[in-house]
């Protein structure tokens, strides 16, 4: 993770304002109902000039943070995945001849690992980072709101954070489970394909496309009994 963070360091200004962003958009969700209740008051006034300035300034501050958070971190995030593809081709460019006559390391193989690996990486930093931020001011912009109103019901709700967070651990090792699955299914399917391009014609007689076909549709069967898990 440190490794990855120093290769992200040169958009380090766009991570931070990322995250300052991401700060402010979980603290907004406690409040959202704050806001759609001045929006409510605004239009009992007379003065019409009054309502639309006040609806457009909260209009704009919504999109606005949306804009920035999302604009930052898919720069930093895209800069990243392609440093981390250069430095990993650079590398496979580097190795000896024994390396690519091994069955893993195949040509479709290769192409697949650089085409899904660099990107999961991308997504354990900045936006990583951003949804830590945004949960983490959310929950304490939520238990300031909510004691600030009802100290008792508050109390009772923070009873059932652990089994939330608990929740929110067995999700991520299901998504973190079936992702490792079908990582191993798409490199079967990427070797399939590149020996299609190189055999054309033996595939044609073998109907290797019946194999490619198998192995592209078990990521969606898992997708969807991970659905049915967590349901």
């Amino acid at each position: 993770m440190l490794a990855t963070l120093r290769m992200n360091k040169p958009e380090w200004i766009l991570i931070v304002i990322g995250c300052i962003t991401a700060s402010i958009i979980g603290a907004r969700d406690p409040v959202y109902y704050i806001i759609q209740t001045k929006l409510a008051t605004v239009s009992q006034q007379c003065d019409k000039n009054v309502q639309k300035r006040k609806i457009d300034f909260r209009t704009i501050s919504f999109f606005k943070y949306h804009s920035i958070y999302g604009y930052v971190f898919a720069r930093s995030g895209e800069a990243l995945t392609k440093r981390l593809r250069s430095k990993a081709f650079q590398a496979i460019l580097r190795q000896d001849m024994t390396f690519f006559d091994r069955e893993e390391n195949s040509i479709g193989a290769l192409c697949t690992r650089l085409a899904t690996e660099a990107s999961v990486v991308q997504c354990a930093t900045g936006v990583r980072f951003g949804l830590i931020f945004q949960h983490l001011f959310a929950m304490v912009a939520g238990i300031l709101l909510g004691f600030a109103c009802s100290w008792q019901l508050t109390l009772l709700m923070i009873v059932f954070l652990p089994l939330m967070l608990f929740g929110g651990f067995l999700q991520t090792r299901l998504t973190v489970y079936y992702s490792s699955k079908d990582k191993h299914i798409l490199e079967n399917a990427g070797k399939v394909c590149g020996n299609d391009f190189f055999f054309i014609m033996d595939s044609l007689y073998c109907s290797t496309e019946d194999r490619y076909g198998s192995h592209s549709k078990h990521p969606n069967s898992n997708a969807v009994d991970e659905i049915k898990l967590l349901l």
